[in-house]
């Protein structure tokens, strides 16, 4: 359940239905927020850690992925009320507005926090990635 007292990764997968909480996570436990197609927030709320919307297009892996060129993609992103982000947010996508008190406020030290547990299990794929050849 998300809260205050969240920490690490949360995948909503109904993000435009989803009723967040007043608050999720804090400045010294941050959480990762991933939502699939669209956010749209209307109340006074406050999340602490990184906010991704994603596209939600089913098979993003497919030959002909439903991607918009000037976007990168199709999720859209709505805030009419005072949500806050501390940390950072990302869009596959595009901003349909953000009014209101709300606000994206970038904070390198809340950012940091995912330095800690649960996080620290995160690495990178040895052999996953490479520059060196292209197809």
């Amino acid at each position: 359940k998300l809260g205050p007292a969240s920490t690490g990764v949360f995948w909503i997968t109904d993000g435009a239905s989803c009723a967040l909480p007043d608050e999720v996570g804090t400045p010294y436990h941050p959480v990762i927020l991933i939502f699939d197609g669209a956010l749209k927030a209307t109340a006074q709320k406050k999340i602490y850690g990184l906010v991704f919307v994603r596209t939600d297009d089913g098979d993003i892996y497919s030959k002909d992925p439903n991607l918009d060129p000037a976007t990168g993609g199709t999720a859209t992103i709505a805030i009419t009320g005072g949500m806050n982000i501390y940390g950072a947010m990302v869009i596959q996508g595009k901003v349909d507005k953000i009014k209101g008190t709300g606000a994206v406020v970038y904070s390198k030290d809340i950012l940091e926090g995912f330095k800690g547990a649960p996080f620290e299990k995160m690495s990178s794929l040895p052999g996953s990635w490479t520059d060196q050849s292209s197809y």
